[in-house]
Order: structure tokens, then C-alpha cells, then sequence
């Protein structure tokens, strides 16, 4: 693939991205893109990095250092965009991270927001049902976000039928102590037949049911 990629919008925009073309595990990978205009004054600069591990070993490492025939994965993304607004420097620059497991479940994610704002920073653990031997390997579980002083901000949970359907779906937000249920039910055929609400304010709920045409 190309590894220099120029495309200009009306004679106004001029985006200039750059991929891996020279490693079988990176190619066709952003590296970096560069919004300008057609002034040369930049607007948008974004650069992309991967981390991978070694399956058998358990290092990692970046991906230029594994051979084609390495049994890796991803496990971790990094975006890093600066906003230049036709500025000389950065007026804004974020970062996010994003980790995976081995089947590429999304197991974190951290969002510093704004670099230079430490109280806009947050983070998310996701957990999934350990299930291999029925290849349930991508239904999340638990899922919790923290504040950078990890704080418990929100929380979510889900139980599951044997066949892998959300049967229970459980959120609390820690801050206002607040829970919300929602119950699911099915048919023989995995076809949902009941739908039940979380509890509004005056402990009331909502059901919903649905009936299928016979086969």
C-alpha cells in the first residue's frame, strides 16, 4: 500500500496521511495526519501508535520488532490530535488509549481529554464472560468507569442465558446512588418474548411482550 497519501478539497483542504507500507503486521496503519489549508496553516495533526504482544512469550512490544510470522496481537492502540487552528502551536492537544485482550475485547480505555486539564481525565475497565468452551468470548460482563482520582463514577453489569443472551442488564451511577435493571426474556427459538424497564421514580416499571408468527 502507499505510504504517503496527499488529498486536496477544493483547492481549500489539504490532508496528508502517512502508513506503515514496510512491516506485515503494521501495513496500512495511520501513523500521522496533517489537516491544513492551502495556506500551509495547520488545523488538525493526529498521530496514531500500536503495541503488540507476543502470544507465546508475553512481551510487548512495537510492532516494527515482530517478525511476519510472529504470533501476536494488538494490545493497545494510542491517538494523540493536536488542534492548531491556523495557530503556530497547539491550542488543544488530547490522548486516548485504548488496550485489548487477546481476542480483541476492548479491556480498557483511557481518555486524558485535554493534556493540559487533569480533571477532564477518566477511565473504563471492561471485563468479559469467560467462556471459551462455547466461544462466548466477546460478552462484556462488568463494566466500570473511573474518575483519575479513581472514583467509581458509573457501573454496569449483565448476566447471561446458557446460550449467551442478555437476560439481566444492571446499571448504578455511584454518585447519585442511583440503579436501573432491565430484565429480558426469550423464546425457545432466542427470540425475545419479554421485555421489562428499570423502575421510574415512582417504582413503577414498563413491560413490553411480543408473539411471533407460528413456523
Amino acid at each position: 500500500g502507499y505510504e504517503y497519501v496527499r488529498v486536496e478539497t477544493g483547492g481549500q483542504k489539504v490532508n496528508e496521511a502517512y502508513y506503515h507500507n514496510r512491516s506485515f503486521l503494521l501495513n496500512g496503519e495511520l501513523k500521522e495526519s496533517l489537516l491544513t489549508d492551502s495556506d500551509g496553516n495547520k488545523y488538525i495533526r493526529q498521530i496514531h501508535g500500536s503495541r503488540y504482544t507476543n502470544m507465546v512469550t508475553g512481551s510487548e512490544t512495537g510492532g516494527d520488532s515482530i517478525c511476519d510470522d510472529a504470533n501476536a496481537f494488538v494490545s493497545k492502540d494510542g491517538y494523540w490530535t493536536e488542534y492548531y487552528e491556523a495557530e503556530e502551536t497547539p491550542q488543544i492537544t488530547t490522548r486516548y488509549d485504548i488496550h485489548y485482550d487477546r481476542y480483541h475485547n476492548i479491556i480498557e480505555y483511557v481518555d486524558e481529554g485535554d493534556i493540559t486539564v487533569p480533571g477532564d481525565d477518566w477511565r473504563q475497565i471492561v471485563t468479559y464472560l469467560p467462556n471459551t468452551a462455547n466461544n462466548m468470548i466477546s460478552l462484556p460482563k462488568t463494566e466500570k468507569v473511573y474518575d483519575r482520582s479513581g472514583q467509581l463514577l458509573r457501573s454496569s453489569s449483565v448476566s447471561y442465558s446458557p446460550w449467551g443472551q442478555p437476560a439481566h442488564i444492571r446499571m448504578e451511577d455511584s454518585l447519585q446512588n442511583l440503579t436501573a435493571v432491565t430484565h429480558v426474556k426469550y423464546d425457545a427459538f432466542g427470540n425475545v418474548t419479554a421485555l421489562i424497564s428499570p423502575e421510574n421514580v415512582n417504582n413503577e416499571r414498563s413491560w413490553s411482550s411480543f408473539a411471533y408468527d407460528s413456523l
